[in-house]
């Protein structure tokens, strides 16, 4: 892995490195000249990549970051358009793949903090280029979980491919290490955002409750005079009941049978 650090921390990367168990003698770091900044908008720094390029022969090439790595910013649009041209053609003439890394812009919905939205395109920041040229675009982010949760699990999902179907999203934790550091700890499935119970939600609870301390097959009609008493109307007890699916069946040949009752399923039990 060739590492081109443009925010100059190469202290963090081998600690990282260190804590992840990765091959250090296969991590190699481009950095910027004594007392300078990394800037791959001058001929210099450009040249010095495509020399460790041609030398590593790297597996992958990371950049970090977008907007560490030009004086003018991700705004620019000239100097993002030379920027990035240039990495296109070292990927193309080395036959490399150059993961560029990126930051988003800061917004947020009423009572959301801005790391919890949901990612699209139009939450890159700088130049529309950016989001053209790019192969393959790869968001990743917090999602909340919980009512006040400060953290939360990661989703990382394709958000563009030139290359082919957008595979499924993916989630992940960042999991504490012992003695020190963190480490990602991948989950079956991404997470699902968390969202306030609705009253059909806080009328489906209750029904599974009421069916279950009940015991027995209950009649619709018998159940929708129970949820009158709890300020359920009629509609929304069958919303709730709809939303349910299969947790709850039916004894009747019909729902509409003179017969029918409702019980907690036996998958549900």
């Amino acid at each position: 892995v060739l590492y081109v650090d443009a925010e100059n921390v190469p202290q963090i990367i081998n600690q990282r490195a260190e804590w992840w168990q990765i091959d250090r003698k296969k991590l190699f770091l481009m950095l910027p000249d004594a007392d300078d900044i990394l800037d791959l908008g001058k001929s210099k720094y450009q040249d010095k990549l495509y020399k460790m390029v041609a030398v590593i022969n790297p597996g992958v090439i990371i950049i970090d970051s977008l907007s560490t790595i030009s004086t003018k910013g991700e705004s620019a649009v000239e100097d993002v358009r030379n920027i990035l041209a240039f990495l296109s053609g070292i990927a193309r003439g080395f036959n490399v793949p150059v993961l560029l890394i990126h930051h988003i812009k800061k917004r947020s919905l009423p009572g959301m903090k801005s790391v919890f939205v949901e990612l699209d395109l139009e939450d890159l920041r700088g130049s529309s280029h950016i989001v053209a040229i790019g192969r393959t675009i790869i968001g990743i982010w917090q999602v909340q979980t919980t009512p006040d949760a400060d953290d939360g699990p990661r989703k990382m999902a394709v958000l563009k491919s030139n290359l082919g179907a957008k595979p499924k999203a993916l989630g992940f934790e960042m999991k504490p290490l012992h003695p020190a550091g963190v480490t990602i700890q991948w989950l079956d499935s991404p997470p699902e955002a968390y969202r306030s119970p609705t009253r059909i939600d806080e009328c489906a609870e209750w029904l599974l409750g009421y069916l279950a301390e009940m015991g027995e097959p209950v009649k619709p009609n018998d159940v929708l005079r129970a949820a009158t008493l709890q300020g359920f109307s009629r509609s929304t007890v069958y919303r709730a009941r709809n939303a349910l699916k299969d947790a709850i069946t039916d004894t009747g040949p019909s729902p509409h049978a003179p017969n029918n009752a409702w019980k907690i399923s036996d998958v549900e039990k």
